[in-house]
Protein backbone atom coordinates (compact mmCIF):
# COMPACT_ATOMS: atom_id res chain seq x y z
CA UNK A 1 0.00 0.00 0.00
CA UNK A 2 1.04 3.12 -1.20
CA UNK A 3 -0.06 6.52 0.75
CA UNK A 4 0.31 9.64 -1.05
CA UNK A 5 -0.28 13.26 0.35
CA UNK A 6 -2.73 15.22 -1.92
CA UNK A 7 -0.37 18.16 -1.45
CA UNK A 8 2.56 15.37 -3.62
CA UNK A 9 0.11 14.39 -5.66
CA UNK A 10 -1.06 17.89 -6.66
CA UNK A 11 2.39 19.38 -7.24
CA UNK A 12 3.34 16.52 -9.69
CA UNK A 13 0.26 16.86 -11.97
CA UNK A 14 0.57 20.62 -11.98
CA UNK A 15 4.02 20.41 -13.07
CA UNK A 16 2.84 17.63 -15.53
CA UNK A 17 0.26 20.07 -16.80
CA UNK A 18 3.16 23.03 -17.23
CA UNK A 19 5.62 20.52 -18.93
CA UNK A 20 3.36 19.33 -21.50
CA UNK A 21 3.84 18.40 -24.11
CA UNK A 22 6.78 16.76 -23.00
CA UNK A 23 7.35 14.41 -20.31
CA UNK A 24 7.78 15.76 -16.93
CA UNK A 25 9.26 13.90 -14.00
CA UNK A 26 10.37 13.87 -10.35
CA UNK A 27 11.11 11.90 -6.84
CA UNK A 28 9.24 11.13 -4.12
CA UNK A 29 10.35 10.78 -0.82
CA UNK A 30 8.46 10.07 2.82
CA UNK A 31 8.91 7.17 5.02
CA UNK A 32 8.00 3.51 4.99
CA UNK A 33 5.62 2.52 8.01
CA UNK A 34 5.94 -0.01 10.53
CA UNK A 35 3.76 -2.08 8.43
CA UNK A 36 5.52 -1.85 5.10
CA UNK A 37 3.11 1.06 4.22
CA UNK A 38 5.00 3.38 1.61
CA UNK A 39 3.91 7.48 3.02
CA UNK A 40 4.94 9.67 0.93
CA UNK A 41 4.84 13.39 1.94
CA UNK A 42 7.16 15.36 -0.39
CA UNK A 43 7.02 16.06 -3.86
CA UNK A 44 10.41 17.43 -5.99
CA UNK A 45 10.20 18.30 -9.49
CA UNK A 46 12.92 17.36 -11.58
CA UNK A 47 14.37 18.87 -15.44
CA UNK A 48 13.85 16.48 -18.03
CA UNK A 49 17.19 16.08 -19.81
CA UNK A 50 15.76 14.93 -23.12
CA UNK A 51 13.16 17.56 -23.06
CA UNK A 52 10.67 15.48 -25.46
CA UNK A 53 7.26 14.03 -24.96
CA UNK A 54 8.55 10.47 -25.47
CA UNK A 55 11.00 9.86 -22.87
CA UNK A 56 12.56 11.22 -19.87
CA UNK A 57 16.07 11.21 -18.28
CA UNK A 58 17.39 13.33 -14.97
CA UNK A 59 20.33 15.86 -14.80
CA UNK A 60 22.72 13.96 -12.34
CA UNK A 61 23.31 17.12 -10.48
CA UNK A 62 19.45 17.53 -9.78
CA UNK A 63 19.10 13.58 -8.82
CA UNK A 64 21.76 14.00 -6.02
CA UNK A 65 20.08 16.48 -4.97
CA UNK A 66 16.88 15.49 -4.02
CA UNK A 67 18.41 12.47 -2.59
CA UNK A 68 20.27 14.85 0.02
CA UNK A 69 17.65 17.31 0.62
CA UNK A 70 15.42 13.78 1.89
CA UNK A 71 17.72 12.68 3.56
CA UNK A 72 18.43 16.55 5.44
CA UNK A 73 14.58 16.12 5.79
CA UNK A 74 14.44 12.97 7.71
CA UNK A 75 13.02 11.24 4.35
CA UNK A 76 13.84 8.10 2.32
CA UNK A 77 13.56 8.26 -1.49
CA UNK A 78 10.73 6.39 -1.86
CA UNK A 79 10.08 7.07 -5.89
CA UNK A 80 10.65 7.95 -9.22
CA UNK A 81 7.64 9.61 -11.40
CA UNK A 82 7.70 10.78 -14.58
CA UNK A 83 3.74 11.90 -17.05
CA UNK A 84 2.77 10.51 -20.16
CA UNK A 85 1.42 13.67 -21.56
CA UNK A 86 -0.63 11.34 -24.50
CA UNK A 87 -0.30 7.97 -23.23
CA UNK A 88 -1.86 5.61 -20.51
CA UNK A 89 -0.39 5.35 -17.29
CA UNK A 90 1.32 2.10 -17.67
CA UNK A 91 4.98 1.54 -18.21
CA UNK A 92 6.40 1.38 -21.59
CA UNK A 93 8.82 -1.54 -22.85
CA UNK A 94 11.78 1.52 -22.41
CA UNK A 95 10.03 2.32 -18.89
CA UNK A 96 10.33 -1.86 -17.92
CA UNK A 97 14.52 -1.16 -19.04
CA UNK A 98 15.43 1.37 -17.72
CA UNK A 99 13.68 0.84 -14.34
CA UNK A 100 17.75 0.60 -12.33
CA UNK A 101 16.31 0.78 -8.33
CA UNK A 102 13.96 -2.26 -7.70
CA UNK A 103 13.79 -0.42 -3.96
CA UNK A 104 12.32 2.42 -5.58
CA UNK A 105 8.15 2.76 -6.70
CA UNK A 106 7.74 3.74 -10.19
CA UNK A 107 4.74 6.41 -10.74
CA UNK A 108 3.51 7.22 -14.10
CA UNK A 109 0.35 9.93 -14.38
CA UNK A 110 -1.69 10.73 -17.26
CA UNK A 111 -2.59 13.22 -18.60
CA UNK A 112 -5.40 11.70 -21.22
CA UNK A 113 -9.11 12.61 -20.05
CA UNK A 114 -10.21 8.92 -19.09
CA UNK A 115 -7.07 8.63 -17.26
CA UNK A 116 -6.28 5.54 -20.16
CA UNK A 117 -8.94 3.76 -19.55
CA UNK A 118 -9.80 3.32 -22.91
CA UNK A 119 -6.68 1.84 -23.63
CA UNK A 120 -6.05 -0.09 -20.20
CA UNK A 121 -9.70 -1.23 -20.21
CA UNK A 122 -10.35 -0.24 -16.96
CA UNK A 123 -13.98 1.63 -15.94
CA UNK A 124 -14.21 3.91 -13.30
CA UNK A 125 -9.93 5.47 -14.08
CA UNK A 126 -9.95 8.21 -12.17
CA UNK A 127 -9.38 11.70 -13.99
CA UNK A 128 -6.57 12.04 -14.48
CA UNK A 129 -4.69 8.78 -13.62
CA UNK A 130 -1.80 8.21 -11.52
CA UNK A 131 -0.81 4.39 -10.78
CA UNK A 132 2.38 3.04 -8.93
CA UNK A 133 4.83 0.02 -10.31
CA UNK A 134 7.28 -1.95 -8.38
CA UNK A 135 9.40 -3.01 -11.26
CA UNK A 136 12.15 -5.86 -10.38
CA UNK A 137 13.72 -7.74 -13.26
CA UNK A 138 11.73 -6.71 -16.02
CA UNK A 139 8.58 -8.11 -13.53
CA UNK A 140 6.17 -5.45 -13.06
CA UNK A 141 3.36 -5.38 -10.51
CA UNK A 142 0.84 -2.71 -9.44
CA UNK A 143 0.55 -1.08 -6.43
CA UNK A 144 -2.60 0.46 -4.99
CA UNK A 145 -2.32 4.44 -3.99
CA UNK A 146 -4.23 6.32 -1.26
CA UNK A 147 -4.32 9.97 -1.99
CA UNK A 148 -4.62 11.20 2.32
Amino acid sequence: MIRLSQAAHDQLFDHARRDAPIEACGYLGGRTLEDGTLEISRYLPLTNADGIPEHFSFLPAEQFAAVKTFRAAGLQALGIWHSHPVSPARPSEEDIRLAFDPRLVYFIATLLLDGGAAYIGQAGTSLPALRAYHIRNGVVNEESIQVY
